[in-house]
């Protein structure tokens, strides 16, 4: 037809989403049987998307569905696909997408009481709940970001708010933090004028946590040269090594030296769901701020963070509005709005991502999962470790594993093991990351996948040793 209307008529937007249904189920079908590589980068890049530029006049659903599938979907990372095991790619739960075309339809604004009371209410109960897991005590407050990077620019926004200190002595702020804490730290203090805050990198231990000691002799030698402890930057699964730090520990020191103890629990912070996890966070609830991704282990889709302050009204001091220009008719607000708590005013309603599959699947279906994935782990770390030629890192913390294959001669492990990692992704489709840890270059696993099961692990450990034979007549 010649008239392409904004608003097609019911049938023909049956017609439309089913073709969009039809379109994923094999999209999935063909990620579940393992028909495409977990990582695939050939010479398009994408590229031939500009072939598809934006016309006056629309085009057929179908063309464009094509185009999404050949030069989008078909490079880069499957985050479908249960052999990566790369980053801490989860993928996505199909309740999530529901939730997420039932967001974008009826297209609530969430960031105010008064415009929307019930979600509003939903997103505080997200909230509340995280919360609850980690065992704050009343008085705490938070907020769904788009992600770890905006959560931790609130967090570290209200803890300079909290130590009241002029532009003028930025520069005298410490913040403590090691070489493995996630950029999006570095990221926040730019963005909020520390730039020239001093940033002391404290060593890791054998087991990839922080150094307690050194810590506390460091911010000690830092007060007596005139400068202030401002932040202590700690981790509930650093990125590359899986570790979780000494929280009961870190908020002792930060107690002592009235320093904010902030925690990046993006990657680690919803394992709290996992039994055997429970010890990791018995003391969560002493930190300052917390950011924690559902868009990791609550297997949501990208877009989804959480931050959450022990004083939940810092938040409102930085971020509260005087909305003058809202109508004064309107009644008085029975909690608080998302757009006082954060920088967005205008944003998406993420938390009927979260909520929706939480409220259809039951919080058990999730620490089932998440369960399944901290058994692997440590399943692949035990066969790795009784594997002759191969070295493990620590035990893991969460569902990180670390290996590498021993040559016996050191100037030769390092090129070994990056061809190892090569050889198991181009061979045998398992998409897993080498990482220089300690200086050495280690091949890493990030159990973390909803489509990973023993199945997998199993499959991806023969083809560790297979590749290790084909890799051996090469070094011959």
């Amino acid at each position: 037809m010649e008239n392409r209307y904004l608003e097609p008529d019911a049938d023909t937007r049956k017609g439309l989403l089913s073709k969009v249904i039809e379109f994923t189920e094999e999209y999935i079908k063909i990620v579940e049987e393992n028909n495409v590589k977990p990582y695939y980068m050939g010479t398009n890049k994408g590229s031939g998307l500009r072939a598809s530029s934006i016309h006056e006049h629309g085009a057929d659903l179908d063309d464009i569905l094509t185009t999404y599938k050949d030069h989008v979907l078909r490079e880069g990372l499957q985050m479908q696909h249960g052999h990566n095991f790369v980053y801490q790619l989860c993928g996505s739960t199909f309740s999530s997408a529901l939730a997420s075309y039932l967001a974008s339809r009826t297209n609530p604004f969430p960031g105010q009481f008064v415009s929307c009371p019930g979600a509003v209410r939903m997103e505080n109960m997200i909230i509340e709940w995280a919360a609850g897991l980690m065992g704050f005590p009343k008085g705490f407050g938070g907020n769904i970001t788009s992600g770890g990077s905006m959560a931790t620019l609130l967090a570290i926004t209200a803890a300079r708010e909290n130590a009241n200190v002029l532009a003028k002595d930025f520069h005298r702020l410490v913040i403590y933090a090691t070489r493995c804490t996630n950029s999006c730290l570095n990221k926040a203090l730019l963005t909020i004028g520390l730039k020239e805050a001093v940033i002391r990198n404290i060593p890791i231990d054998s087991d990839y946590q922080i150094d307690t000691e050194n810590l506390r002799k460091t911010i000690e030698r830092d007060t007596e040269a005139g400068l202030i402890p401002f932040l202590i930057g700690a981790s509930i699964g650093r990125t590359v090594t899986g570790s979780v730090d000494p929280i009961g520990e870190l908020a002792d020191i930060a107690h002592e030296y009235n320093v904010w103890l902030h925690v990046d629990a993006a990657y680690g912070g919803f394992l709290v769901l996992a039994e055997e996890l429970k010890s990791c966070f018995k003391d969560v609830y002493r930190v300052d701020s917390i950011i924690m991704d559902p868009h990791k282990a609550l297997f949501v889709p990208f877009g989804h963070g959480i931050v959450i302050l022990k004083n939940g009204g810092l938040l409102k001091a930085c971020y509260g509005s005087h909305k003058w220009y809202f109508d004064s008719a309107y009644p008085p607000e029975e909690e608080d709005s998302p757009l006082d708590l954060s920088i967005e005013t205008s944003k998406p309603f993420r938390a009927l991502t979260i909520w929706l599959p939480l409220k259809l699947h039951g919080v058990g279906a999730f620490r089932s999962y998440l369960q399944e994935k901290v058994l692997l782990a440590r399943y692949l770390f035990k066969n790795m470790k009784e594997t002759p030629g191969f070295c493990v890192g620590p035990y893991p913390h969460l569902t990180v594993v670390l290996f590498k294959y021993d040559t016996g001669d050191k100037t030769k492990n390092d090129k070994f093991n990056r061809r190892l990692q090569k050889i198991i992704m181009q061979d045998y489709g398992f998409n897993l990351s080498a990482n220089v840890v300690n200086g050495e270059v280690y091949i890493r696993a990030c159990v973390l996948n909803m489509y990973t099961n023993i199945k997998t692990v199993d499959k991806l450990i023969s083809s560790i040793k297979l590749s290790v034979a084909t890799i051996q007549q090469e070094f011959l």
